[in-house]
């Protein structure tokens, strides 16, 4: 049915509560016969509104947990910086309000679990992409060295120094923790070929040198790796494996230390 703007403003106001009283009714019935418009035709208007009104509240839901009419509300004024400090000054604090209308709001439980599932369904996904998940020592700890590496590989290394002076590449860090340990377990494992491969790549990790210098590594390049080879000799020596050819990655002084080792077994 069509209906005048006023009209319009006043029903909806009626309805904000999803019920129109006997009273309410009155009074529109009244104001749109006033319009011109037919009473019986408009009765029947508003029988259909209260029975979709009734429709919309069924269900859990949509039970209503806030309502506001529509109508005009009583705001405070904000003043300005120099008001307030007149106000101050005067020591006579007052506050003005102004008439400041509001359209019809209705909150119904459906929007506020909405809500609410949008903010876990966000929380969790900040989570899932800020956490870091296991790291490198723990994967290290039960043998994962793949999924190690991976991670490792996902850490940065850039030629730059931070405001502290500290050089940083946790990449070249975590990997000289992963050859260490991985090389180890193969050494115990006798998977010799393997070890050796894993140990040899120490000589390309990325900004090493600088590290060391910086203090972030304790040891060069080729102290460790004549420790772990000497580690994987020994090993070979014990299970009576040819490492002939393993001896050549030696240096004389490293040569001579697993000799000294070798001798004493």
């Amino acid at each position: 049915m069509k209906t005048s703007s006023a009209l319009q403003s006043l029903i909806d106001a009626s309805f904000v509560n999803g019920e129109l009283s006997t009273k309410e009714k009155d009074v529109l019935v009244y104001r749109a016969v006033a319009e011109g418009l037919n009473q019986d035709e408009f009765e029947i208007y508003l029988d259909s509104l209260v029975y979709r009104s009734n429709s919309d509240k069924k269900g859990f839901l949509n039970k209503i947990l806030y309502q506001r009419r529509a109508g005009y509300y009583k705001e405070e004024l904000e003043l300005g910086i120099s008001d307030t400090f007149a106000e101050v000054m005067s020591g006579e604090v007052q506050k003005q309000y102004q008439d400041v209308y509001k359209k019809k709001l209705i909150v119904r439980l459906w929007h506020v679990l909405l809500g609410l599932t949008f903010g876990l369904i966000l929380a969790f996904t900040s989570y899932s992409y800020f956490s870091e998940g296991p790291t490198v020592e723990e994967h290290l700890a039960k043998f994962n060295f793949e999924k190690a590496r991976i991670i490792a590989g996902k850490k940065p290394c850039t030629e730059r120094y931070w405001f502290d002076n500290r050089f940083r590449c946790q990449k070249t860090l975590d990997m000289l923790k992963i050859i260490i340990s991985e090389s180890q377990f193969l050494i115990q494992n006798n998977e010799f070929k393997r070890a050796k491969s894993i140990i040899l790549e120490i000589n390309g990790l990325l900004f090493y040198d600088v590290l060391l210098s910086k203090g972030a590594i304790s040891k060069t390049k080729y102290q460790f790796k004549e420790e772990l080879l000497i580690e994987l000799i020994v090993s070979m020596h014990d299970v009576k494996a040819d490492y002939s050819t393993y001896l050549k990655l030696l240096s004389l002084k490293s040569s001579n230390e697993l000799n000294a080792r070798l001798n004493l077994q």
